[in-house]
């Protein structure tokens, strides 16, 4: 039978083994407590207490590399302070409900059952990128992008070079066609739903990354070019590319959603407009936004249900941009 209980349960065992002869009552959570006592010196953290600030501090780091929200500022830099506050508890309770399964387990304090479980999300994030744990929580990951997109990091657009807009009218195109490619590109890239995240990854059977799906999906519908495994930075700088922070009302099933945010790049396929509502399919890295799972998944209101879009969508590219012979689908 397995005993499920809180860290605040726990910490109480705990205490109460060591003032009793029962010292075999935690034998079976040596392991468990290990890196909690080597990382946080075998401290609880909980709110309204005097916590270490550098213990705080680490959890912060971890939760945000796995993309939980621990309060950011203005500018969206997110607050690693060293105080558990609020926020801070409830980045933690939306872990352990990701986590734990019963709800007396979502106490909102940091122990060894919870601190075991985040070390070994970090710790699989870390694997991912060769680094170790206290490599990706000191060094972050601005070099790399969890997001999914595997290269070209760096580039933010060359800022001193002029727009370019292309004023040659751009032919009209047979909107039932056109929809019924669309489609096709949603039925097939949802045929990956459930598949794992894998950086760089091009869906060969052991899961790919958010440029692979994109990539696979177009190779494998019939009349489309695959905008291959491009990044964020080299899509917006092609011909087709929409750009806007708020010119998803014109997009439809089919069209490349763009993301570029100060850590992550993304990219996903539109799968449904509704309402103003706009749904993506999508290979989710380590975290888009608290409570995400990772891999192939569709976001339902992806902009007004979730904040990392809302505030890094960059604009989008057309599915037409993509049809091998658009001439024959002219009005």
């Amino acid at each position: 039978m397995k005993i499920i209980i809180s860290e605040r349960q726990l910490k109480r065992l705990k205490e109460d083994s060591l003032e009793s002869e029962t010292s075999t009552t935690l034998s079976n959570l040596s392991t468990t407590a290990d890196m909690w006592q080597q990382d946080l010196g075998g401290k609880y953290l909980k709110r309204y207490k005097r916590n270490n600030k550098n213990y705080v501090n680490r959890v912060q780091t971890m939760l945000t590399l796995l993309g939980y929200d621990v309060g950011h500022y203005g500018d969206g830099v997110p607050v690693i302070d060293g105080i558990y506050g609020p926020d801070s508890v409830e980045a933690v309770r939306e872990f352990q409900k990701d986590v734990f399964i019963e709800p007396i387990e979502w106490d909102g304090i940091v122990g060894p059952k919870t601190y075991t479980e985040l070390w070994n999300e970090v710790g699989e994030l870390a694997d991912e990128h060769a680094m170790s744990v206290d490599e990706i929580i000191i060094l972050g990951l601005d070099d790399e992008n969890i997001m999914g997109d595997d290269e070209d990091v760096h580039y933010k657009g060359d800022e001193d070079e002029e727009e370019y807009e292309d004023d040659s009218e751009e032919p009209e195109v047979d909107e039932t066609e056109i929809d019924r490619i669309g489609r096709e590109v949603v039925a097939k890239a949802s045929e990956r739903i459930g598949e794992p995240y894998k950086w760089g990854g091009t869906f060969d059977g052991t899961g790919g990354d958010c440029s692979g799906l994109v990539d696979w999906t177009f190779r494998h519908v019939e009349g489309v070019d695959s905008p291959g495994r491009d990044t964020t930075s080299t899509l917006k700088r092609e011909e087709g590319f929409k750009g806007g922070k708020d010119n998803y009302d014109e997009v439809k099933p089919g069209d490349i959603l763009l993301f570029d945010g100060k850590k992550y790049r993304h990219t996903g396929i539109v799968t449904d407009v509704n309402g103003g509502k706009v749904s993506m399919i999508h290979s989710a890295g380590s975290g888009w936004d608290k409570g995400t799972k990772r891999g192939v998944q569709i976001t339902d209101d992806t902009f007004y249900g979730h904040n990392y879009f809302r505030n890094n969508y960059m604009g989008y590219v057309p599915l037409e941009y993509f049809i091998v012979d658009k001439e024959k689908f002219l009005a």
